[in-house]
């Protein structure tokens, strides 16, 4: 049995390969700013960091970095991009999230992202999507996803923007 979104991932897919072919981009980010709105020390022992609320799309959001998952103290800055995401179906989350690091580095282990967001009845599901700077889409990890609740968590091994889109019912 296959997974209840894969018809849903295979479409994005599709619309990102076709863009990478030649074909008209069907998912695509036009960014115009980045804002950083928190910037905190991680090293060797982890970390967690919860961004306070103060009217930002970073409001809530949680960094866990686990142990291990760097060799030396670094610096890590959670923040947020402006500008528009087109999409080809689902709902675009409104949240264009970014994490940077200094110096740069890959994750031993996997930073974990959450999120929170308005629960909505007619959303069955959401995919997270890293961006790269030419404002291509692809899927990435999910950890965890609560509907009800509006939470979800998201695996990076490496500094990151990106998005979520919601799966309509």
């Amino acid at each position: 049995m296959s997974h209840p979104f894969a018809s849903w991932v295979a479409a994005i897919g599709t619309a990102v390969a076709a863009a990478c072919c030649g074909q008209q981009m069907a998912a695509h980010f036009e960014k115009k700013g980045t804002v950083l709105t928190d910037t905190f020390e991680a090293g060797p022992g982890g970390v967690v960091f919860e961004a306070p609320v103060r009217g930002t799309s970073t409001d809530g959001v949680t960094l866990q970095l686990p142990p291990k998952a760097v060799e030396v103290p670094i610096r890590l800055s959670l923040g947020y991009c402006t500008g528009s995401l087109k999409v080809i179906t689902g709902k675009a989350s409104g949240v264009v999230l970014t994490i940077k690091t200094e110096p740069a580095v890959t994750f031993q282990n996997p930073l974990k992202i959450g999120v929170s967001f308005p629960p909505n009845s007619k959303y069955q599901g959401l995919i997270g999507f890293a961006i790269d700077a030419e404002g291509r889409l692809r899927p990435i990890d999910i950890a965890d996803r609560d509907m009800a609740r509006g939470h979800a968590s998201f695996l990076t091994f490496q500094p990151i923007t990106f998005t979520w889109i919601y799966i309509e019912k």
